[in-house]
């Protein structure tokens, strides 16, 4: 790859945003680069692949990596799969944002804990959503544990990553932790990912919104055709499930839940494409894609610049 710039003063360090599912490591990134490039939502689990977002700040430029929670109890071949992801990230990265969920502490964290603990890179630990700490006054004494029983834990900075709280603290720690070197990417650039990416993933998101329980995460989503005119988008895709009940479900009472997908999707396309988007969905099934090894390549997890 070219070397965008060259000046000895420049910064450029790639940093792993890691954490149990549900965490918050999705609104992280978004916050960071105050743009939507990993959808999150409420739901645990939500992001499967590895999304790198890239914010230039001045002579620093920093590569965050958005990666999937990593899964105690792993059953699945999609889930083995983002478990190796995460750890492979884990490997090639400056700095680590380890991201917990307020004062609460499940097995989930002990298991992200013994994977960092053998890191050479600085770990920062981030307890997030303070916004909804009922006693505060728990904080400190939870603060003090942690770090006792981590004593690899670099530095700490407790975040509301939904409002924005800390996250000018947060990234002057972090800057301090990238290496002095040539920028990577351009400086307008925000993600590795393309159009027809972010496509499938925003439509992958109203489908977390619309419909509950075992049917989001049986599904996946692939783009059939995407085709930019003058003024106007027109894509095509196929959202994936395993069994003929869960198509039921997604496409709904007379076609209600397909609509309201497409039309959630649409909306958000329009916004982040800058264009008019024409959308096309179906529905079709591939039973146990899931722990088909063959399908989950084809979802390339890891992404173009893993």
């Amino acid at each position: 790859m070219d070397i965008i710039m060259t000046e000895c003063n420049t910064r450029c360090g790639r940093i792993a945003i890691v954490g149990r599912p549900n965490a918050g490591k999705s609104t992280l990134i978004n916050a960071l680069l105050e743009e939507p490039v990993s959808i999150a939502t409420h739901k645990a689990q939500t992001t499967r692949h590895c999304i790198l977002g890239i914010k230039t700040k001045e002579l620093c430029q920093f590569i965050y990596i958005d990666t999937p929670g990593i899964h105690v109890h792993a059953k699945q071949y999609l889930q083995r799969q983002m478990n190796k992801i995460a750890h492979q990230t884990l490997s090639t990265v400056d700095a680590v944002i380890w991201l917990t969920d307020r004062c609460q502490w499940t097995s989930d964290d002990e298991r992200v804990a013994e994977c960092l603990g053998a890191l050479k890179c600085p770990i920062v630990w981030c307890m997030n959503k303070i916004d909804r700490l009922n006693k505060h006054d728990d904080l400190m004494p939870h603060i003090t544990d942690i770090r006792t029983r981590y004593p690899w834990i670099d530095s700490c900075v407790p975040i509301s990553a939904r409002h924005g709280n800390q996250l000018d603290v947060l990234e002057s720690i972090l800057m301090d932790h990238c290496p002095q070197t040539a920028h990577t990417f351009p400086e307008d650039m925000l993600t590795d990912r393309q159009p027809a990416f972010t496509a499938s993933e925003t439509i992958r998101a109203q489908v977390f919104k619309q419909t509950h329980q075992e049917v989001p995460y049986a599904t996946h989503v692939t783009i059939d055709a995407f085709k930019t005119q003058p003024h106007r988008t027109d894509i095509q895709a196929t959202l994936w499930v395993e069994r003929p009940a869960h198509k039921m479900i997604l496409v709904g009472r007379k076609g209600q839940t397909i609509k309201r997908i497409g039309i959630g999707a649409r909306e958000t396309l329009n916004r982040l494409l800058d264009t008019t988007v024409h959308l096309k969905l179906w529905v079709k099934i591939q039973k146990n894609w899931s722990d088909d090894p063959t399908a989950i390549a084809e979802q390339d997890l890891s992404g173009p610049s893993s």
